[in-house]
């Protein structure tokens, strides 16, 4: 049996959920799910609390019980190893069958894992499931019936050359911890996005997600036509992701909420458009994160 962490928001769980439904679909092998990370703060977004977000899709998913995630996470770790943690007050060491993310980039390593394995990590890449983005992109849509006001843009979004533009804000704000990590998309950034969308798109008309709609209708004025998606009744923050799938193109965030947006969108000649910068450390290596055909700005 494979267990795979979960842990961060919404955009995060659908890296680790479409992980390990790849690994489950091409090795034929039990995959479930350790949610007990959840509930608290996010790790390296202290006090931002995070609650499992999955349930608002068709994800095929089953959680792992308690006693094997113990078993796998901390099970034959090294004697000494163990010591050295308890006599400085560390949380209990890592075992051998516990395999933890190396970094960004794509771990060719994760492919070829066999055998009960707990994988802890963000998996923040493409490579990790395209070869079933196919059954994924079947799975990964709204379970049960869409919200009102969701259904209403839905509807207009079919209508129109639309582009999503997501405008990431919240914690990016007010959690110095977030903020000092990730930074935020501002002004320019969509100024240069839209330019983009000009030189490939025409007659686009912009449909704006955001945290922070205010901060949005007053710093993107510049963007038109325009529509400010608010969607007061929506039952799950999929919905939201729904809609930006819905659209022809896509103009993304720093954010991992935005990115499944665009990756679950299927239109033919669809133009994503991602920010060059992720994080505010620009020595973070993102090369795996964006899909080659989309344009960074």
């Amino acid at each position: 049996m494979i267990v795979i962490q979960l842990i961060g928001g919404l955009g995060n769980q659908l890296f680790q959920y479409a992980m390990g439904r790849n690994l489950a679909l091409r090795m034929n092998q039990v995959v479930q799910f350790d949610g007990s990370g959840l509930g608290g703060s996010d790790p390296g977004q202290k006090d931002t609390p995070r609650t499992f977000a999955l349930d608002g899709c068709n994800a095929v998913w089953a959680f792992a019980e308690p006693r094997v995630c113990e078993r796998l996470k901390y099970a034959n770790a090294p004697r000494m190893k163990r010591l050295w943690h308890a006599c400085r007050g560390r949380p209990r060491p890592f075992g051998p069958s516990c395999y933890r993310e190396r970094g960004m980039c794509f771990d060719m390593a994760v492919s070829q894992i066999r055998g009960d394995k707990y994988l802890a990590g963000y998996w923040q890449s493409h490579r990790y499931f395209e070869s079933s983005a196919e059954q994924l992109r079947k799975e990964l849509t709204p379970r049960g019936q869409l919200s009102p006001s969701i259904f209403e843009f839905e509807r207009m979004i079919t209508t129109k050359t639309a582009v999503s533009v997501h405008v990431r804000r919240g914690d990016y704000v007010s959690n110095p911890s977030a903020n000092a990590f990730h930074g935020t998309c501002g002004p320019d950034y969509y100024r240069e996005a839209m330019k983009v969308m000009q030189r490939h798109v025409g007659d686009p008309h912009y449909f704006v997600f955001s945290d922070d709609l205010n901060w949005a209708r007053s710093h993107l004025a510049f963007m038109r036509p325009v529509t400010f998606v608010d969607c007061p009744d929506r039952t799950h923050d999929f919905e939201e992701i729904h809609l930006m799938r819905s659209c022809r193109h896509n103009i993304i965030a720093n954010s991992s909420f935005s990115w499944w947006g665009a990756w679950l969108n299927d239109h033919l000649g669809r133009v994503v458009v991602a920010p060059k910068r992720w994080f505010r450390d620009p020595s973070i290596d993102t090369r795996d994160l964006i899909p080659a055909d989309w344009c960074r700005v």
